[in-house]
């Protein structure tokens, strides 16, 4: 049984090709998109449109191709960079049994193991806030930018940065009501943000931009397995793109230059057989 996983593709289509093959070349049962689809086309109406016009058409091709060629179950969540207003394309693809959408709920996958998803980041520097959030409940809101972009009833609109954090729950808040309980060790936890401080959130200067919320639930929790994206260099800039939170593998494959960051594991031994697509496999001899 193997499993394929890759995030923050940002609607290249050279890169969903690539994740294509793979997936027909390992024979992998299931493909996971952990977040950040669709492609960067302006902040406006224009973007949220060519966002929705892609997942309807190309990530619909990739879908079908994916079912009828590699013989796969595809799994996706949105991430900080696909417009909220875009979801109705996804849910879309989701109704003809194109996708399945495990955010915020878990659904069964093969060999009796569960996905689990979460779409939010910590507050970014970015313009677009739909899928960010404070990190903790006790964190002020970011000063700047002051206006941002959000979509509201599916249409685009500016709005003040700090209200509209302050007036949603926190990443912490959240997750504090995730209780995995005996399906821990058969949990994957597909999160877009990856955790606080540690191989998997570094930016290029070395400074951490993870989610100390992530962190504190998977040293809680435990799942069998996280995969992460979000922070794209991090693999370059720590050396590592996996490591242990606890009884936690946590896997942050990257997306950093031309060719595809990926990663292909067997869920039964997820340690033992994940592997990077550029970086090779996880153990003594991997750059982790």
């Amino acid at each position: 049984m193997t499993w394929c996983y890759a995030s923050d593709l940002h609607g290249r289509e050279s890169l969903y090709l690539e994740l294509a093959g793979l997936a027909e070349s390992r024979h992998c049962g299931t493909v996971i998109l952990g977040g950040d689809l669709l492609p960067r086309k302006g902040r406006g109406p224009a973007g949220l449109d060519s966002q929705a016009g892609f997942a309807a058409a190309f990530l619909k091709d990739f879908a079908i191709r994916i079912r009828d060629k590699a013989g796969a179950r595809l799994y996706a969540i949105p991430g900080n960079d696909d417009w909220m207003g875009a979801l109705p394309s996804l849910r879309g693809l989701a109704s003809e049994g194109l996708i399945l959408l495990p955010a915020d709920r878990s659904v069964p996958a093969d060999g009796g193991f569960f996905l689990r998803g979460y779409s939010f980041v910590p507050p970014t520097p970015f313009l677009l806030k739909d899928f960010e959030k404070r990190d903790l409940s006790s964190d002020a809101p970011p000063s700047s930018p002051g206006r941002i972009a959000v979509t509201v009833d599916g249409r685009v609109m500016e709005t003040d940065a700090a209200s509209f954090l302050t007036g949603r729950t926190a990443i912490e808040d959240d997750l504090a009501a995730w209780t995995l309980g005996e399906e821990s060790r058969r949990t994957v936890c597909v999160m877009h943000g990856p955790p606080y401080g540690t191989s998997l959130d570094r930016l290029a200067d070395g400074r951490p931009a993870g989610s100390r919320a992530v962190r504190d639930f998977l040293t809680r929790e435990n799942p069998l397995l996280s995969l992460h994206g979000h922070i794209h260099e991090s693999a370059d800039a720590s050396g590592a793109w996996a490591q242990f939170i606890g009884r936690t593998l946590s896997v942050n494959p990257g997306q950093n230059g031309g060719a595809l960051s990926a990663v292909w594991f067997d869920p039964a031994d997820p340690a033992g057989s994940m592997t990077h697509s550029l970086h090779g496999p996880f153990g003594p001899r991997s750059r982790s």
